[in-house]
């Protein structure tokens, strides 16, 4: 097995303070002519002095734009803005309706009639005949839920939906009999597309958090024409939302406004998501103007431009903005119950003092999970072992939990795989067989420019609003 040396000592970035930094300027032409839905979706390219072109980076990599394969903040994000739901939040957190009108719930929170609107068109893509985007119906409601349960996905929204009557019967029988001719069920019972407009979902167990349940980015609904079980994850979204996938370009997805969205649409034509670069160099892209915002910027990064308090220092104040947002991250570390070193993990942890763990107490908090100890070693040391991960965040995590483990003797590797095997101690993922032992809460920042603001995100990481963006040409 080949392991990579997880060093314990932190990285930072190190960036002069005195750098001189010049004045952005968000309605910059089109890095490349933009292409896509026709008129008939109503959108069109807009004539190069009317530009308005926003770049956002995200310090974690954006490898997937379909909804079930999400896997970060990140890739939530961008999902939420391709997409729409039935559901999404309101202003007070609260499930509000989107692909559908309105809805009845029965007394005991089990059956749940939805009234989808009837005025929304998928995305103009190739995956269409002609390019033209389709009307959406129930039927693709249903489709959504059917292939959260398929052998070919994640198990993520198959988790989070499988109190919804029949389908952990589908989910079984797809994951587990593999020749498709000898499986009996075709759909899955909780699921009564009574019409195009309408669909009821009953669920075995009542649920009165189904609704908020909605309107995660897990229950996206896009056009089964943009998908294939062949070769997944989704390569050309289809979805209904306020931005259209217009291409990639190496490390930048490039969206365009949908100007036939249903809902409030951002004064914006073009909105590109930058990922998948170092800590250092998607800082270095922000200081050279060339980002309007860093979307939660790593641990690291707000520990050089930030106080105690979250307040922006004085060395970055004259050119930036940090907003903590209405919304917080966790990060978690899980024990592989497989790997039989339960009494080690425990001694480990019930020495760990997390007190005064980060140099910057608005990075947040650590909570140890209740552990049985009785078992724990008394004896000091030992070998861990962590499955794979690049996510800057659970890095820092890692670092920061393992410096303490040092001190108790502890050595660590991070594994070359992301996968957990008996030789691996801990996940930064949850797998079967794994115990959830660690969590940090931190605090959600958006690192702008000073004349960029009206980038929203409130209640769920995830739930990013840029319908009240505004940007100056001069700050």
């Amino acid at each position: 097995m080949k392991y990579i040396f997880l060093s314990i000592s932190l990285f930072f970035l190190i960036i002069s303070c005195g750098r001189s930094v010049e004045t952005v300027t968000v309605e910059s032409p089109p890095l490349e002519p933009i292409t896509g839905p026709d008129t008939a979706s109503g959108v069109t390219s807009p004539a190069e002095d009317d530009f308005i072109h926003l770049k956002i980076g995200e310090t974690n990599n954006i490898e997937s734009l379909d909804p079930l394969f999400a896997e970060t903040n990140s890739e939530l994000r961008i999902t939420h803005l391709i997409y729409d739901g039935l559901a999404k939040l309101d202003e007070s957190g609260n499930p509000e309706p989107a692909l559908a009108k309105n809805w009845e719930v029965n007394r005991d929170s089990t059956r749940f009639t939805f009234n989808l609107r009837t005025d929304v068109f998928f995305h103009d893509v190739n995956s269409f005949s002609g390019g033209i985007g389709r009307k959406f119906t129930g039927s693709d409601v249903s489709f959504i839920f059917e292939r959260m349960a398929s052998i070919l996905v994640p198990d993520f929204a198959a988790e989070m939906f499988n109190n919804i009557r029949g389908f952990n019967a589908y989910h079984n029988e797809q994951t587990f009999v593999k020749n498709a001719e000898k499986r009996v069920y075709d759909s899955i019972d909780g699921l009564d597309v009574q019409n195009d407009s309408t669909i009821v979902i009953t669920l075995n167990q009542p649920s009165p958090d189904f609704l908020h349940k909605l309107t995660h980015p897990y229950a996206s609904v896009y056009a089964s024409e943009s998908t294939t079980s062949i070769n997944p994850p989704i390569q050309r979204p289809a979805g209904t939302g306020v931005f259209y996938y217009v291409t990639t370009d190496e490390n930048r997805h490039i969206l365009a406004v949908n100007n036939s969205y249903h809902g409030q649409k951002p004064d914006i034509n073009r909105l590109d998501f930058i990922s998948g670069l170092s800590e250092s160099d998607l800082f270095e892209l922000f200081v050279r103007n060339e980002l309007d915002a860093v979307i939660e910027p790593s641990p690291s990064t707000i520990t050089m431009v930030a106080d105690s308090t979250g307040e922006i220092t004085n060395s970055y104040a004259d050119n930036y903005k940090l907003v903590q947002a209405p919304a917080n991250s966790s990060y978690s570390l899980y024990y592989n119950e497989s790997s039989n070193q339960e009494s080690a993990i425990n001694m480990f942890l019930s020495t760990l003092n997390t007190d005064n763990m980060f140099e910057n107490p608005v990075l947040g908090s650590i909570e140890v999970h209740d552990l049985d100890t009785t078992n724990a070693n008394e004896g000091n040391g030992g070998a861990i072992t962590i499955a794979h991960t690049t996510h800057s965040s659970e890095l820092y995590l890692i670092n920061r939990v393992l410096k303490r483990a040092a001190s108790l003797g502890f050595t660590a590797f991070l594994n070359a795989s992301y996968a957990i095997t008996d030789d691996v101690t801990i996940s930064t993922r949850l797998f079967p067989n794994t115990t959830h032992i660690l969590t940090w809460n931190t605090p959600l920042f958006i690192l702008m420019q000073n004349n960029a603001s009206g980038i929203q995100i409130s209640h769920e990481p995830w739930n990013i609003d840029i319908s009240q963006i505004s940007v100056s040409e001069e700050i």
